[in-house]
């Protein structure tokens, strides 16, 4: 009659390892997971995207700059046209022509002046640009806006 193997009993070492190494491994990895969500989630605004944050212009080149590109600038003035109002104390006005030629929509940003290569750009808050390519027109998202007043 043949008996069947019995497995052997855990050795000590393995013992130590399974009773205490394991849960103190998985605390420090559970600890690290953690930290790691936590450093994630509030990081500033600024490392979490990839913006064009170029350094500040020169303070006169920049005061030049907000006086130049002071004033309202449009793709139109039919419904659906875009308005963009700039004032020289660092704002922006992005509007949306409505039906009857009235403001439909308007969002309001701040904007600091920038210099990225030979062209001069007021960045907007929300990390866009509004390029300036001369006095009287401006580029934003591929569009062109002319000088109305």
């Amino acid at each position: 009659m043949k008996s069947e193997p019995q497995a052997s009993p855990p050795s000590r070492s393995s013992y130590l390892i399974s009773r205490y190494l394991v849960p103190v491994l998985a605390f420090v990895l559970g600890d690290l997971f953690f930290v790691g969500a936590a450093l994630w989630w509030f990081q500033p605004a600024g490392l979490s995207q990839n913006r064009v944050s170029p350094p500040p212009a020169e303070l006169a080149e920049a005061q030049f700059m907000r006086l130049a590109t002071a004033g309202s600038f449009a793709t139109g003035n039919q419904p659906g046209d875009r308005v963009l109002v700039i004032d020289p104390e660092g704002g922006v006005k992005l509007q949306i022509l409505g039906l009857h030629k009235e403001v439909f929509q308007e969002q309001k940003l701040a904007y600091e002046c920038v210099r990225l290569g030979a062209a001069s750009c007021l960045l907007l808050k929300d990390g866009s640009l509004i390029e300036v390519q001369n006095r009287d027109t401006l580029s934003y998202w591929s569009d062109i806006y002319l000088r109305t007043q």
